[in-house]
């Protein structure tokens, strides 16, 4: 689905503008407009965890070069759409266009933090360059924010974690892994890093004994996995999927800002290593990560899916 949506899609778009523009001015440019928005939804919104994010960064000079190939191709036609064809080709690249501005506008509006108070963190993650893979405010950019809808009536539960972050590690070439979507786990760069306190604190909740889960697969009891709240002033903050055995605070334990406190592993509602953080107001004690969610920044910033975050 990734390679059909952010590869396959994309080049299919940009090779008919270049080699098979329509023959009408009006068509060729409803193609471009529509092209134009795929291209930026699939950079805004996309998922690039089995691809380069930088892939993002190209379509945008091919999608010009293009259009001007595709546009000396394309011969003056004024007026209207000619024929059925004509129309079912204006049509279809309309609707295309509308579908791909209505996730534009969801990723924008994401990029939005929410009004209020909210807290800033320490970022929980040691030296290198990481990846937002969900992060914001509208479901386009953010999966976590599913747990605001009465779908699933676990999800109220987990309603803390609504404006939740999901962090991977990027290497050098931009990938999160050795290879293209491998299934074990070590291969991802973010597994078995060292996760960190973010915020001076008490841990009032620390859970291990979950298991890793295979890549590609996720644990339907729990969703945190081996995780820890640590109480940070008037909020809490909530780290999740850490790999089984690796937890060094427990329950009770106070804790320094930058303090280790677990590796990133595969546990829980997690179908590819990565670490989970969530800031929220205190929930119940049958349901610890039930609380209000609360927006974070780390370094003034507000992290939303495919921002980059480095760290020296």
């Amino acid at each position: 689905m990734v390679i059909a949506l952010q590869l396959v899609l994309p080049v299919l778009l940009l090779a008919w503008i270049a080699r098979f523009p329509p023959a009408g001015k009006l068509g060729f440019w409803i193609q471009v407009v529509a092209t134009a928005l795929v291209l930026l939804a699939v950079a805004l919104a996309g998922l690039w965890l089995a691809l380069p994010w930088w892939l993002a960064n190209v379509y945008p000079i091919v999608f010009g070069v293009c259009t001007v190939l595709g546009g000396k191709r394309s011969p003056w036609t004024p007026g209207l759409p000619g024929g059925a064809r004509g129309w079912i080709h204006a049509t279809a690249f309309t609707a295309l266009g509308a579908f791909a501005a209505s996730g534009v506008a969801g990723a924008l509006l994401g990029r939005l933090a929410p009004d209020g108070e909210s807290v800033d963190l320490a970022f929980p993650l040691g030296p290198g360059t990481y990846l937002v893979a969900n992060g914001g405010t509208d479901l386009v950019v953010n999966s976590n924010r599913r747990m605001l809808s009465d779908a699933d009536p676990r999800f109220a539960r987990y309603r803390g974690a609504a404006l939740g972050v999901d962090l991977v590690a990027l290497d050098a070439f931009g990938l999160t892994a050795n290879g293209f979507a491998p299934s074990d786990a070590k291969a991802h760069h973010v597994f078995g890093r060292e996760a960190r306190a973010p915020c001076d604190g008490e841990v009032i909740l620390a859970e291990d004994g979950h298991r890793d889960m295979p890549v590609g697969e996720t644990d339907r009891d729990s969703f945190a996995g081996n995780h820890a709240i640590i109480r940070c002033g008037r909020f809490e903050a909530v780290l999740a999927h850490f790999t089984p055995g690796s937890l060094l605070v427990k329950t009770g334990d106070a804790v320094k800002s930058g303090a280790p406190i677990a590796k990133v592993g595969n546990s829980g509602a997690s179908d590819a290593p990565h670490l989970h953080i969530h800031a929220q107001r205190t929930g119940s004690a049958l349901s610890p990560m039930s609380g209000e969610p609360v927006p974070m920044r780390f370094g003034g910033r507000f992290l939303v899916r495919n921002d980059r975050h480095s760290v020296p």
